[in-house]
């Protein structure tokens, strides 16, 4: 890693932190530039601005997501399991890295200000995800009149949700399993 590139993850990893306790619209430059332990000029030589540095924090936590989700589907355990662990690993992104107050404020920035990284993110989580429901022995998606697609983006979808409430990290988590559990349920058990 050149000398650039390793200041630019210490900016990212310092934004992360700076956009996680305040949000977007209090995060200043001068905030993440005294995170990342560099002069606001300094910062201003890798980064055009909050925005620039906000996508590069995106698309960090976009890479590291579906890497922890790919992960999780190539464990060995029971559909469920690998199901839950690789749609958690959004909440623990979240709820690891943000302030419960800023979630909903985040997510939303997110969407607002960088739909592509948004919908590119979804589209390859939610392929993690197919695969996970279409390699399942035990669950019966081929019998079920949702497609393993239609299922995977419902689940990121309620997922989003879940993920934008103010509640502790464990009530999170218990919503997504009780979540897993519906829909693992309805694929065990086809409507006929």
């Amino acid at each position: 890693m050149s000398a650039a590139d390793s200041k630019i993850d210490q900016v990212v990893s310092a934004a992360l932190d700076v956009f996680g306790r305040y949000g977007y619209q209090r995060t200043s430059m001068e905030l993440i530039a005294k995170a990342a332990g560099i002069s606001r000029p300094a910062l201003y030589q890798h980064f055009s601005g909050k925005e620039d540095i906000f996508r590069a924090a995106g698309e960090r936590i976009a890479d590291e997501l579906v890497s922890a989700a790919e992960t999780a589907a190539a464990a060995d355990g029971p559909s469920a399991d690998r199901l839950y662990h690789a749609l958690a690993v959004k909440l623990d992104s979240t709820a690891g890295l943000v302030d419960s107050r800023f979630r909903r404020d985040l997510i939303a920035e997110a969407s607002a200000r960088l739909p592509g990284l948004q919908a590119s993110m979804k589209a390859r989580h939610g392929a993690v995800i197919e695969r996970i429901l279409n390699s399942a022995a035990d669950l019966d998606v081929a019998a079920s009149a949702i497609s393993a697609h239609d299922i995977a983006v419902v689940l990121l979808d309620a997922l989003t949700g879940i993920a934008q409430q103010d509640e502790p990290a464990e009530e999170l988590q218990r919503r997504l399993r009780q979540l897993v559990s519906l829909t693992i349920g309805s694929l065990d058990h086809p409507a006929q």
